[in-house]
């Protein structure tokens, strides 16, 4: 191993070779693995496994292409720590890899709230809501509208699921992303 693309390559056949043992990844964790190590290896291909180093890192993460989103950087640097993590490991020299500073982003918020194609404007939740009125789906529309709950949420509803109590209206989401949930709707 003497290129980060050497380390990336025996890496990744490394983990490719697991994939008949007890410590087998998931064939999706091993296919985002594959595209890690395609991104880096076209970025870093030939650069000395000497070379690493936190400085180097921010360089590389400098280099990957703008398109790419932060999720899928931090991925890539965080496959590329496994490696050295591994090689070292492994007894192969190679220089110890903190990717602390590297994997710090800054976020930027918008000053004003911003309607994009996902968010709906007050005049559209209104407009559907009218249109609906005519439906069956009415119940269900304004449930998710007052609790935000997910559309998986409102279809796995009973009518047992809503409770009048002193405290007001609740309605007990059974299943959903976060699991059950009691939320109160005015």
């Amino acid at each position: 191993v003497v290129t980060v693309g050497d380390l990336l390559r025996v890496y990744y056949s490394h983990l490719e070779t697991r994939q008949d043992t007890a410590d087998a990844l998931s064939n999706r964790t091993l296919l985002f693995y594959l595209g890690s190590s395609k991104r880096l290896t076209k970025v870093v291909d030939l650069t000395p496994v000497a070379d690493l180093s936190e400085p180097w890192v921010l360089a590389v993460r400098g280099s990957l292409p703008g398109s790419y989103a932060v999720r899928t950087v931090k991925a890539d640097l965080k496959f590329l720590r496994q490696a050295v993590v591994w090689a070292r490991r492994q007894g192969l020299d190679v220089p110890d890899m903190p990717v602390t500073h590297a994997m710090t982003f800054k976020g930027r918020k918008a000053k004003e709230r911003i309607n994009n194609h996902r968010t709906p404007t007050e005049e559209e939740v209104q407009r559907l809501y009218r249109e609906m009125r005519r439906s069956g789906t009415r119940l269900a529309m304004y449930i998710m509208w007052q609790t935000g709950c997910r559309c998986g949420e409102a279809t796995h509803l009973r009518w047992s699921d809503i409770v009048q109590d002193r405290d007001g209206c609740w309605v007990h989401f059974p299943k959903g992303k976060t699991g059950p949930r009691s939320t109160p709707i005015t």
